[in-house]
């Protein structure tokens, strides 16, 4: 992988996302997926929680880089957060990760990323908690994630940014 375009939150996003899995009892958690041909400890370390919306090969970078350029984020919008979900990942890995509902702002700045770049942007909206070869692990925050009952809230999307994934990983660009 060469880069990704992911959605940035509000600090309070963040907070509401750190919370939660500190009351669930998450200790050194990674949320990067295996099989991505990048440093995942590094990674992590270095991204915050986020919902992806377009990435692309070291062999594309000329071309998205470029195209990035003429991207504009145009304001906040929001998303809704509907539940906490389990999925069978890479290397028998298993994914828990938050379900993205998308508000019509959001949907609008999908639009202008499709348009800026020429091609669809993710399907899977979600917001990766944590990837790990330990299912029992992942199962027991899962568990007591859903039993906070903190779903639906609202995450407000603040911008975008834009990370170098392979060595070294960065974030390069932001976009506000």
């Amino acid at each position: 992988m060469g880069h990704t375009l992911v959605c940035a939150f509000s600090k309070d996003g963040y907070q509401m996302i750190e919370t939660m899995l500190e009351k669930a009892g998450a200790k050194s958690l990674c949320k990067i997926p295996y099989g991505r041909d990048c440093q995942r400890e590094e990674a992590d370390r270095i991204m915050k929680h986020h919902i992806t919306m377009f990435h692309w090969a070291k062999k594309d970078d000329e071309k998205y880089l470029s195209l990035l350029n003429a991207y504009r984020f145009e304001r906040p919008c929001t998303a809704t957060v509907s539940a906490v979900s389990l999925k069978r990942a890479e290397e028998n890995s298993l994914m828990l990760y938050l379900n993205v509902n998308p508000s019509e702002g959001f949907e609008e700045m999908r639009k202008n990323l499709e348009q800026t770049l020429g091609s669809k942007t993710s399907p899977f909206l979600h917001i990766t908690l944590a990837i790990s070869k330990d299912h029992q692990e992942i199962q027991m925050l899962y568990d007591r994630i859903s039993a906070m009952k903190v779903f639906p809230f609202t995450l407000e999307i603040t911008g975008m940014d834009l990370y170098h994934i392979w060595k070294p990983v960065k974030l390069i660009r932001q976009y506000r």
